[in-house]
């Protein structure tokens, strides 16, 4: 098979499926066979192109492998190192950040995902301003050597009159919308 054409290509031992961002692909395991009429023969990577992934770009990416005009394709994920979950992001000017909701989701270079509680004292947080109102503002979480961003935004709070006596007379911190009738 190695100077003829071949009828088909197909991987025996498939590639990892999960790579965390700005990881390459890992074909050292995989096993890309060739088929002649009967005859099959591994296939080098290094003679295959490949083409449809980018490390850098999040989501399921389709991979094409080629080798003498025949193509063979495979599903990968890209994933984020850190991934923030139900974290609060809706503040107002003068608020600390709440350690208290929430939780990362860690990837290894396996692409294995460790969740961690936001709250967890090996988790760090930085970046947070409520000094100033604006939306968007960026916040980094950091857990050992990894780091990841997500985005809050910090309101102005608003002035209320009243114009009569309200039904109730304590509000939380954060409450926004109230009836006086």
């Amino acid at each position: 098979i190695a100077c003829g054409s071949v009828d088909s290509i197909y991987f025996d031992t498939q590639p990892r499926s999960t790579y965390v961002q700005g990881q390459d692909l890992v074909l050292d395991n995989a096993v890309l066979l060739a088929l002649k009429g009967d005859e099959t023969e591994p296939v080098e990577i290094s003679e295959v192109e490949i083409s449809g992934y980018d490390k850098n770009v999040l989501g399921e990416q389709e991979v094409t492998f080629t080798y003498k005009e025949q193509s063979v394709s495979l599903k990968v994920k890209v994933i984020p190192r850190i991934a923030v979950e139900g974290a609060s992001t809706n503040y107002f000017v003068r608020d600390t950040f709440d350690k208290t909701k929430g939780r990362i989701k860690v990837a290894d270079d396996e692409g294995k995902i460790k969740t961690v509680n936001m709250s967890d004292a090996s988790v760090t947080v930085e970046g947070f301003d409520a000094s100033t109102a604006g939306k968007g503002k960026t916040v980094t979480v950091k857990y050992g050597s990894y780091s990841g961003t997500f985005t809050v935004n910090v309101y102005e709070p608003t002035k209320v009159e009243l114009t009569s006596k309200p039904k109730k007379t304590s509000y939380y911190s954060h409450e926004t919308t109230f009836s006086t009738t």
